[in-house]
């Protein structure tokens, strides 16, 4: 027996509406990253953060929510200093558009590895393009390995810049030049989306 969802996966979420207005986005991802940080305390990685996977739950009874979805490879029991190996040393395990550099090179990931995840996610939901885009698998792992996270506000300049700045640190190649914790991204966004003036639902 398994939970009956009424609602769209974020693909969908996203093909019908992106570029979301960014304080609707932040207003989702703000209920993305306190799911993660949930499973983050009880030592489960995800590693395959993509909107397929987040679900929008639209029953019509309550307010739209969300439900992080399909933990079929995720890690448990992190090591104590916050990271795990892969699987397998030369496997790489993820979705090509979401993948951090270190998961694509088969190192070693831990929770920086889906806040990276986080970052293009939430870079789709404001501009409606992924920040890395290629004619096949390879030629997106290059461009995240080599090239530098795209600038969301670049893209669309409605936008926040600032809020395009949390975003971009969230998608730093190196994992410790990322936001600390997915509670320090959380409440970056949203300083940043208040000191622009957004109004952000139930705030």
């Amino acid at each position: 027996v398994m939970e009956f969802l009424d609602g769209r996966p974020f693909d969908q979420v996203i093909a019908a509406e992106a570029p979301l207005h960014p304080a609707l986005a932040i207003r989702y991802l703000e209920e993305i990253l306190d799911a993660l940080k949930a499973a983050h305390e009880a030592g489960v990685i995800h590693r395959d953060i993509k909107p397929s996977n987040i679900f929008l739950v639209e029953s019509g009874r309550t307010r739209p929510y969300i439900k992080l979805l399909d933990f079929g490879i995720a890690k448990t029991n992190a090591q104590k200093t916050g990271s795990t190996p892969q699987t397998r040393q030369s496997g790489v395990i993820g979705t090509p558009d979401y993948i951090a550099p270190e998961q694509a090179q088969g190192r070693e990931i831990s929770a920086a590895t889906d806040l990276y995840a986080i970052g293009c996610m939430a870079f789709e939901l404001l501009t409606g393009q992924r920040p890395f885009e290629g004619k096949n698998y390879n030629e997106v792992i290059y461009r995240i390995g080599t090239e530098p996270f795209p600038d969301a506000h670049a893209v669309d300049s409605t936008v926040p810049q600032a809020v395009a700045d949390v975003i971009r640190r969230g998608g730093a190649k190196a994992s410790g030049d990322r936001w600390s914790s997915l509670r320090d991204f959380r409440r970056a966004l949203v300083t940043a989306a208040r000191d622009a003036g957004l109004r952000l639902p139930g705030y």
